[in-house]
């Protein structure tokens, strides 16, 4: 289905049913499409400023480089969407379902602009490389999504559900981490410097190379947290990818063993069983990048 794409601003479509439609570079802003099924719609590149899109059906929508300023998102289902590149600044994302979407390289602004995204699921999704510098992410669920050199410097991830999460090489400096479920978590390489883990589940997290100089560990909880330091064989800091030497930096006075945790010196000290290797993020088919 393609519909002529001029004067579709302001255009008023809720609950419409627009499947499969075709609306590239179509000018969508201020557009009314609350609960519309767009499942499977082309919207690259799309005008979707102040648009109202809540509980909308977005599941496997092409999104790419899609402007969505303001866009209103709640509830909405965007399952295996396709956001890369996407403008989501100020946009809100509060319940909204981004279980295994691409948001890779999409801007999400920082600070008070930033998008809102309380209680939003995204599951499985690809933010390697994202800006959410000071963004409130409280209770968010990240389970196993792809955080991969992100930028979440100062961010707000109070009770956040990040399991098997991968945060690789991620700026997490000064963030807010209480409460914050990261068992089996990969945070190899990552900077949480000052970071606020306190309460925090690390268990069978992967902290080899982080940077955890002045963070807060009270009561945290790091059993079976693997870590390195100055003996660590070169061997494994080339395994993460990382310059030899690759030492896991506490805060002052802290004993790793004493917490629990298990120094990775040699290759053969990795745990067999565990998510303590990550496998890099391998998104659908489907999507374009």
């Amino acid at each position: 289905m393609t519909w002529e794409r001029e004067s579709l601003a302001g255009l008023e479509a809720p609950k419409a049913y627009l499947r499969e439609v075709e609306l590239s570079d179509a000018d969508l802003a201020n557009a009314n499409l609350q609960k519309a099924d767009l499942q499977e719609a082309n919207l690259r590149d799309a005008n979707l400023r102040e648009a109202n899109l809540r509980d909308a059906n977005l599941r496997d929508v092409n999104l790419q480089g899609a402007y969505l300023q303001r866009t209103d998102l709640q509830e909405t289902d965007l399952q295996e969407a396709n956001l890369q590149g996407a403008n989501l600044q100020e946009a809100n994302l509060q319940g909204v379902d981004l279980q295994g979407a691409n948001l890779q390289e999409a801007f999400l602004g920082t600070g008070y602009l930033a998008a809102f995204y309380q209680e939003a699921n995204l599951q499985g999704a690809n933010l390697q490389g994202a800006n959410l510098q000071r963004t409130y992410l409280d209770g968010v669920n990240l389970q196993e999504a792809d955080l991969q050199d992100a930028n979440l410097q100062e961010a707000d991830l109070a009770g956040a559900n990040l399991p098997g999460a991968d945060l690789w090489g991620a700026n997490l400096q000064e963030g807010n981490l209480k409460y914050a479920n990261l068992r089996k978590a990969n945070l190899q390489d990552a900077n949480l410097q000052d970071a606020n883990l306190e309460d925090a589940n690390l268990q069978g997290a992967n902290l080899q190379g982080a940077n955890l100089q002045d963070a807060n560990l009270e009561k945290s909880n790091l059993k079976n947290v693997l870590y390195s330091d100055e003996t660590t064989l070169e061997a494994v800091c080339k395994k993460n990818n990382m310059s030899y030497p690759c030492p896991t930096i506490f805060p002052k006075d802290f004993d790793p063993k004493a917490a629990g945790m298990k120094l990775i010196k040699d290759l053969k000290d990795i745990p067999t069983q565990g998510n303590y290797w990550i496998e890099r993020y391998k998104p659908p088919s489907h999507w374009s990048l």
